[in-house]
């Protein structure tokens, strides 16, 4: 018997059952799965894309979002579940905020701030042609969503505290300078102005990100010739 693992976390708990030489930590397999696929362009502004957001976390990124001055980017939202536009709507203040509903097709003007994404099988468009991205999840206790796509869209990933679901990949790519972690909501009003202001800084964590996917492309292949080696013994 075997156990080919994800994690260091992984590997501990099943020390508890098993030997040591009888599991290996080889990686998270999702990771090679996720590809630069081609896909169109649904917004022709520039962007900077809320992923998979959850409840309370619109709200969050909404009001520092809205404090800065002369913004000329759109901020899109794509709920993880898109069910929940009701819910987004009822806790935005609507008077003086320019939205558009893609669910309702409503279009995207000059003056419009906020666009909700409420829709399903467009993450990827979204990810690969936004500016930068941050991810649900990780700015209210449920737990941040795998940035992996858009590392390896070579974007700038912004993420908040609650990364306990991806413990390993947040610690590898905060240490790599291809993350940025936004400990408490009051600072995201700054880290936008920074990657707006700095295109040098921006493109540094879009490189990190990238090289870093890259490096997981490898897993599954690792995986599969682990488990024949295994087989064949």
């Amino acid at each position: 018997n075997h156990i080919y693992c994800k994690s260091d976390n992984d590997k501990d708990s099943f020390s508890r059952y098993l030997k040591n030489t009888e599991i290996t930590k080889i990686g998270n397999i999702k990771h090679a799965l996720v590809d630069n696929f081609e896909c169109e362009q649904l917004i022709s502004r520039k962007y900077v894309l809320l992923a998979s957001s959850h409840h309370r976390e619109e709200i969050i990124v909404i009001k520092e979002w809205l404090k800065l001055k002369s913004n000329k980017y759109l901020l899109v939202i794509a709920p993880r579940h898109p069910e929940r536009l009701g819910d987004i709507l009822a806790d935005i203040p609507l008077s003086g905020i320019n939205i558009a509903i893609r669910s309702k097709g409503e279009k995207i003007r000059n003056n419009t701030q906020i666009y909700i994404a409420d829709t399903l099988g467009e993450m990827n468009s979204l990810i690969k042609y936004s500016e930068f991205t941050l991810f649900g999840g990780s700015f209210v206790d449920v737990g941040g969503h795998s940035f992996m796509e858009a590392a390896i869209y070579s974007k700038a990933i912004i993420v908040g505290p609650y990364m306990y679901n991806f413990i390993e990949e947040t610690e590898e790519f905060l240490k790599m300078n291809a993350l940025i972690m936004c400990q408490k909501p009051e600072m995201l009003k700054n880290i936008f102005e920074k990657l707006f202001r700095s295109k040098e800084k921006k493109e540094v964590f879009e490189k990190n990100a990238k090289n870093l996917a890259l490096t997981k492309k490898n897993i599954l292949d690792d995986y599969v010739s682990k488990i024949i080696k295994h087989i064949e013994v």
